[in-house]
């Protein structure tokens, strides 16, 4: 599965250790790179004299970067072959040097061309149910990373099977676990849980809410079943009045609005469930041979998983069978663009844990890496150190030295004469662009908006809203010295996210960034000093800096996609300094790095990949394997050196059980066929084909109504089509709600009572779909009954009220409780005892 080259490297160089000494060297000496890459800075582009533009970039280079349209400068620098370039007369030419350099750093970045799956291999498509939440980009990378994951651990199985591994413990030496990093709504997860994966997957994610997203999506995926509450509604309804909307989220608010309505009677209070729908347990019932989620909530700090693997362990030692019970945790840390150093636990994990077998991982968000360098010492002469923004919280990173920042290996960190190979937040957050994918008209956004920045820092300079900042202190001996361009910067300010309609002119631009600075009284010293000093700007003033700023707009243009281009090479450097810190671990079998994403759908594509080298058991946890129901503790509380971590399976398992046993209302239970994948791809087939029955049954009466056949003066009209129409319409705005938003919680989308409008709409579809029943029966009635029409024209009205209840049932059968969904749903609307919690 390795792919030939350890790194996707140009066919240039002869081996890996050409390319890495060279790429170590164009970092450590390329003044160029070094400048665009770390020494300047968007906000300065225009606090110094000069202009950034002129100081930083060759001075043989300004005549052609100037003259040349931007779209034409962006295909010389990601797309055109530079030897053959072809320009018009007139055109002035880029300079040898500048070539050079584009050739260099194209040369130097790592390869993003993605072939896909070996030998074309058509990729199973993720189903609607697991692929719910997932926008395009998503379902691209979800699909075939999950598949690259599963060619993973399958590989690694078969090298284990081949060593003997597992026979100490009477096991195949199979993964057993996937540990995705930072799972976020675990949409890698829930595919590799479900069909045709079927993996157990550990899923640690650090946000409480998106761990309930998760789960919410595990309903609609059949990985999970949701609770259903029985509640008064009436009683209900008055707590809800009583604590107010906002007040139902904060538990003691709730609990004193409860106990006024109820009262103390604990006998009333546990025959109600008050339970708001974010407390709502998901059960999952584990099956032999499916595949399962576990969730552990907490912040990793480190590539220690010792909390994580006791959690899981602990979760599966209870079970009855003692062959299963000694057998082996055999983990592999999986992970969809992990940000900043969750990507080095990942990594590291290996290392730390016996139990871990091999690394799948896509990093991102690069901005977020910590230095393990601390800050840039006189060897780094245009590296800008990270200043803290005047309106921001402090930020330590800057100065800290975190063992578990960036550069990982001890080559990078030991190079340039042991001073090592040093990033600034500035050059990794270039990283994070995407060149190759610019569009003429998004370039042209973001260079506006940028261009508008620098324009506004330069008004808070010239009014005293910041100050010029020296960048390092002068050693022993030694005199201040003249300003430099590469050792000034002025003071950052925090704007953040603005309107679109703020970025219509510098303007609306300066008047929304002050009226943001001004209102947040977070910082309300440098609020009021923002007010004091730029409240009184007039628009002519603005207009004036605009004028006398706007010619040189080109300059920033140039330089911002010189520093994109650039940084192409620094997200090489940092991909490659992980493969080398694997490569520097005895523990470490294969190491390598390959694209799985095309480039265009996902800019952040490559995956480093590692598998340990040997599988002593000896001191492996016992595991089981086959996952099914147990009740371990109702709160497991892990002991963790950094932050808590803790598994959520415990108090589900529990309530599943309840809901299994004794509160089971019906002697019988459902049969498990209904909630089954083939029970549902028949409801959707079936669905299907009743729709097209329906129109096939009106298509005819409207056919036989004019052919010769039809003796009679009655004919299929506009009106008789309406109420199939209504039908059909209604069916699609019902089918075109996610169905899950119909409970959704106060993480999505950020509390706006979608919930609410998802209920609207879908009470419109159902209105739709009704009023077109109720009018096919009534054009039935009152055109064929009432009129004494016979048979065979009277089979033309028979027709319509068959196709329109064929809509009808068409609906029905995609539910996943078929016809009851819709009983339980009519209940829910209508009745004044009782509500449930359902999932249509």
């Amino acid at each position: 599965m390795a792919p030939e080259k350890p790194l996707p490297f140009s066919d240039e160089f002869s081996s890996v250790d050409d390319y890495v000494a060279e790429l170590l060297d164009f970092v450590g000496s390329e003044q160029v790179f070094q400048i665009l890459c770390g020494g300047v800075h968007i906000l300065d582009f225009f606090t110094i004299e000069s202009g950034l533009f002129h100081v930083a970039l060759p001075q043989e280079w300004h005549a052609f970067l100037l003259s040349c349209p931007t779209p034409r400068f962006l295909d010389i620098l990601v797309r055109d072959d530079l030897s053959s370039l072809v320009y018009d007369d007139g055109d002035v030419p880029p300079p040898e040097s500048l070539l050079n350099y584009i050739r260099t750093v194209r040369r130097l970045s790592l390869s993003r061309r993605f072939d896909g799956p070996p030998g074309g291999k058509k990729l199973p498509k993720l189903p609607r149910t697991v692929s719910v939440g997932m926008r395009p980009k998503k379902i691209h990378e979800v699909t075939n990373f999950a598949e690259f994951v599963d060619r993973l651990a399958r590989e690694v199985d078969a090298r284990n099977a081949d060593r003997g591994a597992g026979t100490d413990d009477r096991s195949d030496g199979k993964i057993t676990h996937l540990v995705d990093f930072g799972s976020g709504q675990n949409y890698l997860g829930r595919a590799l849980a479900s069909e045709p994966y079927n993996r157990h997957v550990v899923a640690v994610e650090g946000r409480e809410h998106n761990v309930s997203a998760a789960k919410s999506f595990d309903v609609s995926s059949g990985l999970a079943v949701a609770d259903t509450v029985r509640r008064n509604k009436k009683l209900w309804n008055k707590v809800r009045e009583v604590a107010g909307r906002e007040g139902l989220k904060d538990p003691e608010i709730r609990a004193r609005a409860i106990k006024e309505i109820v009262g103390e009677d604990p006998a009333a209070r546990e025959a109600i469930d008050f339970r708001p729908k974010d407390q709502l347990s998901t059960t999952y019932e584990a099956e032999e041979g499916k595949g399962y989620v576990d969730y552990i909530s907490g912040r990793l700090e480190s590539g220690d998983l010792s909390a994580v693997i006791s959690s899981v362990d602990r979760a599966h030692h209870n079970l009855s069978d003692a062959e299963t019970r000694g057998r082996k945790l055999r983990l592999m840390a999986v992970s969809i663009h992990s940000c900043g150093n969750l990507s080095h636990y990942a990594i590291r994990s290996l290392l730390l844990n016996d139990d871990m077998r091999a690394v799948a991982i896509v990093g991102c968000c690069y901005n977020l890496l910590t230095e393990r360098l601390g800050p840039p010492t006189y060897k780094h002469p245009y590296l800008r150190p990270t200043l803290q923004a005047i309106n921001g919280k402090p930020t330590p990173e800057a100065d800290r030295r975190d063992p578990q920042g960036f550069p990982m290996s001890e080559r990078f960190a030991t190079h340039n004469g042991g001073d090592g190979i040093r990033l600034n937040i500035t050059a990794r957050m270039m990283a994070c662009q995407a060149l190759q994918n610019w569009s003429g008209q998004e370039s042209e956004s973001f260079f506006t908006r940028h261009f508008f920045r620098a324009v506004a820092q330069k008004m808070f300079l010239d009014r005293g809203v910041v100050t010029k900042v020296r960048h390092r202190q002068p050693r022993p001996g030694e005199d201040d010295g003249p300003e430099t361009p590469f050792d000034v910067s002025t003071n950052p300010v925090i704007i953040g996210s603005l309107p679109n309609s703020c970025y219509d002119s510098l303007k609306t631009y300066v008047r929304g960034a002050v009226a943001k600075i001004t209102g947040n009284t977070e910082f309300a010293d440098y609020a009021d000093l923002m007010r004091e000093r730029m409240g009184s700007i007039t628009d002519q003033e603005i207009e004036e800096y605009e004028a006398l700023y706007n010619p040189r707009r080109k300059e920033l243009s140039v330089v911002w996609s010189l520093m994109a281009f650039s940084a192409i090479v620094v997200e090489s450097l940092i991909v490659t300094d992980r493969w080398t810190f694997l490569t520097e671990q005895d523990v470490v079998e294969r190491a390598w790095v390959e694209p799985v994403f095309d480039f265009k759908q996902s800019p952040r594509n490559l995956v480093v990949v590692v598998t340990r080298v040997s599988f002593d058991c000896g001191n492996c946890n016992p595991i089981n394997l086959l996952p099914y129901p147990r009740r371990p503790p109702d709160s497991t509380q892990l002991d963790s050196p950094t932050a808590p971590i803790r598994s959520t399976r415990s108090t589900e398992q529990d309530r599943a059980l309840k809901m299994n046993g004794e509160d089971r209302l019906w002697k019988f239970s459902r049969p498990e066929w209904l909630n089954s994948a083939w029970a549902r791809n028949a409801g959707v087939y079936g669905a299907g084909a009743l729709f097209s029955i329906a129109f096939y049954v009106m298509l005819d009466s409207a056919v036989w109504s004019r052919s010769a056949r039809n003796g009679s003066d009655v004919h299929v009209k506009f009106v008789d089509w309406l109420p199939l129409i209504f039908s059909s319409l209604g069916m699609l705005i019902i089918n075109s709600v996610e169905k899950q938003r119909l409970s959704t919680d106060s993480w999505s989308y950020s509390g706006s009572g979608v919930a609410w409008k998802a209920r609207v709409v879908l009470f419109l579809g159902f209105a739709m779909l009704a009023g077109g029943m109720a009018g096919g029966v009534t054009v039935f009635v009152l055109k064929f009954v009432a009129t004494n029409v016979s048979m065979p024209a009277l089979g033309m009205g028979i027709e319509n009220v068959v196709s329109n209840g064929l809509v009808g049932m068409r609906q029905v059968l995609p539910l996943p409780r078929l016809l009851l969904t819709v009983v339980l749903w009519i209940s829910q609307n209508m009745e004044d005892e009782y509500s449930y919690n359902l999932s249509l």
